[in-house]
């Protein structure tokens, strides 16, 4: 996930169902553990309260249970209490979690209340050589690379794409020597298939633009990301937004509405996700993990008629990443047992299962599940969540005061785009302005 909007993870309790458990053959060889050495102890997860991550859940208790011997139960909490949830209970000198799936964990291992791993990945007793640590995409392992120590993995993978409706692109005449719709690769592409799409009477383009959410933010920090472009701060801390670059982004942010309904400043994930599902509109640039609920004939009218591609690029093709961290606790009196249901839990096994499965569909941070010829034929467009999970830059987390900075995008940019104020300079000097008050404060920049 994305760093998302409280919005977007709720619609999304509305739009998948949870799964019926069942269980995988043990598949990591280790014979010790068809003995039960685990048993009589116990976990205790945390996780977003979501039919997504409940429908894991419910598939991976029973295997790892009969695995280990161990029991394992989980408490669900509303995405947005998980931060303050968590703190409580990894400060305190016997916290209730054991281990918990969560997106925000920088803060938490500057602290020192996160567990390293790198020394039970190493450990030959409890990783063995086929779990396959180099499996991991690059991306997402790095992300949870702090000073040099692993302290998470990722269990699903997730960046901002571009979806397209394949029929209607065709008919508008973007197409191959054999009559398949080519997707667009740049932004200007998008603007190019905007007014052709726009002339036939067909408002083809779907944003979420509310100033009431983070998606618009998003939005524009992923356009800003194809500037080519970490983060919006030079090294010596100093927000740059304000350059020629990120006036290009801005106006662009804008010009995008020119092919979109007028409702569109007014709408955030869950209206854009559902008029998406419902048929309207022929582009969206949206989280790539949506795919199977879009090509899902249950739910979307899309479904059969879509396909996905990277994110068009400016100069490159890169996007705001996120990704959901398996995040053990420092304070966890079971840290050896948490690891082997992390171990579990991202398995070359498990990663596909989940996200085969309609009601999880966990992207993959494995890239052998990419690979896989299963995974290829139900998703033609592995190639694009791949693509753009491996370009993702997810990196403005690793900073204390992203929430703040994010808070100032939001205030800044929504009447910008609902047209309270048309400057685009002026908006982002005070972006910039107000940018660095907040990170001189901090005392760790020198901007």
């Amino acid at each position: 996930m994305s760093r998302t909007s409280t919005n977007r993870r709720t619609f999304l309790k509305k739009t998948a169902a949870a799964t019926a458990a069942l269980t995988l053959t043990p598949t990591l060889g280790f014979p010790n553990l068809h003995l039960k050495p685990y048993a009589g102890r116990s976990l205790t997860i945390y996780q977003q309260a979501s039919p997504i991550f409940e429908g894991a859940f419910e598939l991976f208790q029973p295997y790892f249970e009969d695995l280990t011997g161990a029991k394992i139960s989980f408490v669900s909490i509303p995405v947005a209490d998980m931060g303050q949830q968590i703190a409580l209970s990894l400060t305190a000198d016997k916290g209730e979690m054991d281990l918990t799936w969560y997106y925000a964990v920088y803060p938490l291992v500057l602290q020192g209340l996160v567990q390293p791993i790198d020394d039970f990945i190493k450990d030959p007793n409890l990783t063995p050589p086929k779990w396959d640590f180099a499996d991991y995409l690059p991306g997402a392992l790095e992300s949870g690379r702090v000073d040099g120590r692993l302290y998470n993995l990722s269990v699903t993978a997730n960046a901002l794409a571009f979806y397209y409706r394949t029929d209607k692109i065709a008919d508008a005449g973007f197409v191959d020597e054999q009559g398949r719709a080519v997707p667009p690769v740049t932004w200007d592409d998008v603007q190019r298939y905007g007014q052709a799409l726009d002339a036939r009477r067909d408002k083809p383009l779907l944003l979420m633009y509310s100033p009431n959410g983070t998606q618009c933010t998003q939005i524009w920090l992923s356009l800003w990301l194809s500037q080519d472009y970490t983060y919006i701060w030079d090294q010596n801390g100093k927000c740059i937004v304000n350059n020629a670059d990120g006036l290009v982004v801005t106006r662009l942010l804008k010009d995008l509405l020119k092919w979109a309904s007028p409702t569109n400043v007014t709408w955030d994930f869950p209206e854009a996700h559902a008029a998406f599902q419902q048929g309207r509109g022929a582009m969206l640039p949206q989280w790539n993990n949506l795919g199977g609920i879009y090509n899902d004939p249950a739910n979307s009218l899309a479904a059969g008629k879509l396909s996905m591609a990277p994110w068009p690029r400016i100069k490159v093709s890169a996007s705001d990443a996120g990704h959901w961290y398996s995040l053990i606790a420092a304070n966890s009196p079971d840290k050896e047992l948490a690891w082997v249901l992390v171990r579990e839990y991202n398995s070359y096994a498990w990663q596909k299962k989940f996200f085969l499965n309609s009601a999880v569909n966990f992207n993959p941070s494995r890239k052998s599940v990419y690979d896989d010829p299963e995974v290829k034929a139900a998703y033609p467009w592995i190639h694009a969540i791949r693509d753009s999970n491996n370009n993702g830059r997810g990196q403005q987390t690793r900073t204390l005061e992203w929430d703040a900075v994010q808070l100032v995008l939001q205030e800044e940019l929504g009447p910008y785009v609902t047209d309270e104020t048309n400057d685009a300079q002026q908006v982002l000097d005070r972006i910039a302005a107000r940018v660095d008050e907040i990170t001189r404060a901090s005392g760790r920049f020198k901007g």
